[in-house]
């Protein structure tokens, strides 16, 4: 197996045409190979509208199941809408993040230097984070949002980030959460402090008028959080209960343990810190019960759920028929009323922002009226004395005329104004509709150079055309393409004698990958005529086993408009190399095409497939 393509660009030719029917085997494939591009999560499982722009790129496309997020890609998700992403680490399976609805976020870094670094910048909506294999000093996840930095070691945890009203809400079920608050700058130096937010409780961070970010960390409010947390949310909580309990039981025997490591205890007293790890148990469960008392998740559903967490923990960790409501002191009662008044300050204080905003808005209006008032009035006293001045100018020219040609002048005037107000009879001239031409469709199609080649003493080059026409007038114009080839591999004792010439392709002398049209970068290291603005993508292999080769090649532009092609052109060529060929009986060898092109937003503008045939003859002189 061959894949030839490196840096952030070409991914984004995958991220293209993954939107083309098809490529799943071509992920699965490449997934190996591409392992040493800079990934970040893979996409695991979608619902509804989710959209992703690559690094550097201007277009959001349809994220796709198995998709790879790389630095600097943004997701976006819409109303209804779901996506559960596998971060790429060793234990991929234990690392996972479920976005909600209505959200918008994008991976900043990701750095490999002894431990891994992953960052992820959330601007809005919501998600629930597991992150189990990040358990050693060098390991780091970071969860950044406009008010404060979450950094995590095997943690189960949820983020809210309100846009409009600017808070941020972190509720931790297992594990501990390290956030960092920013404070105002000091000397052009920017300092934080560190709030640490244990499990069973919530941290809310809501930026002040004065630039701070003010802090309040309570127990769980569990009406609160159930009320602002979009179902699809809810229910992965409720999933990981066997997970999360067990890592709660693991907490807490670390804290009572003597010789336990990793976050201190949230308190030294042990009454407390009992009441504490209990909570701690029930947690996922009260979560659960709210959950179905507010019509957000079904009861049905919990139970399905319910049923295959106790299976996993091999325990009761979920019934919501028999919940235990969580313990709160006069003092957790009194920290959720800060965390509620901090709330409401920054709700009231975006109300009034937006008063002032709607204010000013009216205010401008009513500046545009008058002014647009006032130029009107304008416009019509100009206009008004200029008619009363040519008035004036006609009737003191008139006046100086002879009696007779007064006379002519006025009768003219009197015969102009009656042609004015009698428009003349006009017959409408007989209109042939002209003939139209039907529009030429769009087409893709594979040809051979030579439809017939000699049987070669040892080998001989084919090349393969893919053709493309007719992608030209109004949203025709073509913005990447992909080719699937499935050919005879003719073989001989278990030899191939007809096989991709994958070292020609790839070299940088030759000119199969350079198209003036799409402007094909197929490498740094390639000296090209043009400024690139496209890159392509070739992967190809054959089994030992099989009779048949497979190639594929795809081109998608990274910057500047879709590509206009109108008459017949060759957009690339892919060379084959043919073998010596001692059987008497020669074969005719087949070349499967299909070709798929999408516009620039992605879509599918046609898919076609041909089959071309090559003939071997004898060669002269030769045998066979």
């Amino acid at each position: 197996m061959t894949i030839q393509g490196s840096g952030m660009r070409y991914l984004s030719v995958l991220l293209c045409l993954s939107l083309i029917a098809g490529l799943t085997g071509l992920f699965a494939g490449a997934k190996q190979a591409l392992g040493a591009v800079t990934r970040v999560a893979v996409v695991k499982e979608i619902k509804g509208t989710v959209m992703v722009k690559k690094s550097g790129g201007s277009k959001a496309f349809n994220a796709f199941k198995n998709m790879s997020l790389n630095e600097g890609d943004a997701l976006t998700t819409g109303k209804g809408g779901k996506v559960v992403l596998e971060l790429a680490s060793s234990k991929a399976d234990q690392d996972s993040i479920t976005v909600g609805e209505n959200s918008q976020l994008n991976f900043s870094e990701l750095k490999e230097d002894g431990g891994t670094k992953a960052k992820m910048n959330v601007w809005a909506g919501s998600m629930w984070v597991k992150v189990k294999s990040i358990s050693n000093a060098d390991d780091q996840f970071e969860v950044e949002t406009p008010t404060a930095i979450m950094g995590v070691r095997g943690t189960y945890f949820f983020v809210g980030v309100d846009p409009n009203v600017g808070t941020t809400d972190v509720v931790v079920t297992s594990g501990v959460v390290a956030a960092q608050v920013p404070l105002a700058d000091i000397d052009n130096t920017r300092e934080a402090r560190d709030v640490l937010i244990y499990p069973t409780q919530q941290g809310t961070f809501a930026q002040s008028s004065d630039g701070q970010v003010n802090t309040a960390v309570a127990a769980i409010d569990l009406d609160t959080f159930v009320e602002m947390t979009p179902p699809d949310i809810l229910e992965a909580i409720i999933a990981d209960a066997a997970g999360i309990d067990a890592e709660a039981e693991a907490l807490a025997q670390n804290w009572t343990s003597e010789t336990g490591s990793g976050p201190a205890a949230p308190t030294t007293n042990a009454a407390d810190l009992q009441r504490i790890v209990t909570n701690m148990s029930g947690l996922v469960n009260n979560i659960a019960r709210t959950s179905v008392d507010q019509n957000k998740v079904t009861a049905e559903r919990v139970n399905r759920i319910a049923a295959q967490a106790n299976g996993e923990a091999q325990k009761a960790v979920l019934d919501i028929n028999n919940v235990k409501p969580l313990e709160l002191t006069p003092d957790d009662l009194a920290k959720q009323g800060e965390a509620k008044r901090l709330a409401a300050e920054a709700e009231q204080k975006k109300r009034e922002e937006l008063a002032r905003l709607e204010e000013r808005r009216r205010a401008l209006e009513q500046l545009i009226a008058q002014a647009a008032a006032e130029a009107a009035r304008i416009a019509a006293a100009n206009a008004a004395a200029q008619q009363e001045k040519t008035q004036q100018a006609s009737q003191q020219y008139v006046s100086q005329l002879p009696s007779e040609e007064q006379q002519a002048f006025e009768q003219n005037n009197r015969q102009r104004r009656q042609e004015i107000s009698t428009p003349p009879t006009q017959t409408p001239p007989t209109q042939t509709p002209p003939t139209q031409t039907p529009p030429a469709v769009p087409s893709a199609s594979g040809s051979l150079s030579a439809a017939s080649v000699a049987n070669p003493s040892v080998s001989t080059g084919v090349i393969l055309n893919i053709n493309l026409a007719n992608f030209n007038g109004a949203g025709k114009q073509i913005y990447g393409y992909q080719v699937d080839v499935e050919f005879d591999l003719v073989k001989e004792s278990d030899t191939p004698k007809l096989i991709f010439n994958d070292d020609e392709f790839k070299d940088t002398a030759k000119s199969y990958r350079k198209n003036e049209l799409f402007k094909t970068e197929p490498g740094a290291d390639w000296a090209l005529p043009y400024t690139a603005e496209s890159v392509d993508y070739y992967f190809w292999n054959r089994n030992a086993a099989a009779t048949t080769g497979k190639l594929t090649y795809a081109v998608v532009k990274f910057t500047g408009d879709p590509v206009a092609i109108g008459s017949t052109q060759s957009v690339v060529q892919l060379p084959f190399l043919l073998k010596r060929i001692n059987a008497a009986a020669l074969p005719a060898p087949k070349f499967k095409v299909t070709v798929t092109a999408v516009d620039s937003a992605g879509n599918i503008m046609i898919k076609t497939e041909n089959t071309v045939t090559l003939t071997i003859a004898p060669a002269a002189g030769l045998p066979g």
